[in-house]
């Protein structure tokens, strides 16, 4: 009787050992489908990851040409409005000066007028 316990148990830990390296080896092969997929993933999100580093380098250097350009643009406002400024303050003189030439001429028309219309007093 002991001899058969014996048998019997050893015949019950080779079915478990069998169960158990089946049950190692569906591990190992339902794992197989996963790692596949996160290694999928990893290698997209590296993509992805260097697509949009290229976006940010892209949008950097747009950003600094635009910043360099910007007082580029200040002094361009700048002269045009100093530009602006003076072409204003020359074109009031010259309106300043056309109204004082009218009024001299206008001054020497009435003179004149009034040198050939009006009866001399002889």
């Amino acid at each position: 009787m002991l001899h058969r316990d014996i048998d019997n148990l050893q015949k019950h830990y080779q079915e478990s050992e069998r169960r158990c390296e089946e049950l190692i080896t569906q591990v190992v092969e339902s794992t197989r489908p996963l790692l596949r997929q996160i290694e999928a993933m990893q290698e997209a999100n590296a993509i992805r990851a260097e697509a949009w580093a290229v976006v940010e380098r892209s949008l950097n250097s747009r950003l600094q040409e635009v910043e360099a350009k910007t007082p580029t643009s200040k002094e361009r406002e700048r002269y045009v409005n100093d530009r602006l400024s003076h072409t204003l303050s020359r074109i009031n003189v010259v309106e300043a000066q056309d109204i004082e030439k009218e009024k001299v001429a206008r001054s020497d028309l009435e003179r004149t007028v009034l040198v050939h219309f009006m009866p001399s007093s002889d």
